[in-house]
C-alpha cells in the first residue's frame, strides 16, 4: 500500500499489475502490463514481486522474463531496468 492509501496487486494470471482505491468498491487501474503475456516492454508474462516509489513508478519483479522493469506513471510500456542472463550449463 502506498502513502494515498492505494493497494497494488499482480496478478499472474491476467499478466498485469492493479492499483486499487481501497474504500471505492470494485475501483481498480491497471499499472503495468494489462496487454497480454509476453516478452515485449509493453507485456508482462509472470509479474511476482513489485515495489512503489514516492512518484508512483511501479517496479516490478518479472520473473518469467528474468527482469526487473519500471513502469513510469501515465507510460505506455515498461522500462528495463535489469536483465538478468541465465546460463544452462
Amino acid at each position: 500500500m502506498d502513502d494515498n492509501g492505494y493497494l497494488y496487486v499482480t496478478d499472474w494470471m491476467r499478466k498485469e499489475v492493479r492499483r486499487w482505491d481501497i474504500g471505492v468498491k470494485n475501483r481498480s487501474t491497471i499499472v503495468a502490463g494489462g496487454n497480454g503475456g509476453g516478452n515485449d516492454l509493453k507485456q508482462l508474462l509472470l509479474p511476482v514481486f513489485i515495489f512503489v516509489d514516492k512518484n508512483d513508478s511501479v517496479y516490478v519483479v518479472h520473473q518469467s522474463n528474468h527482469r526487473v522493469m519500471k513502469w513510469i506513471q501515465n507510460a505506455t510500456e515498461l522500462l528495463s531496468l535489469v536483465e538478468m542472463v541465465m546460463e544452462i550449463n
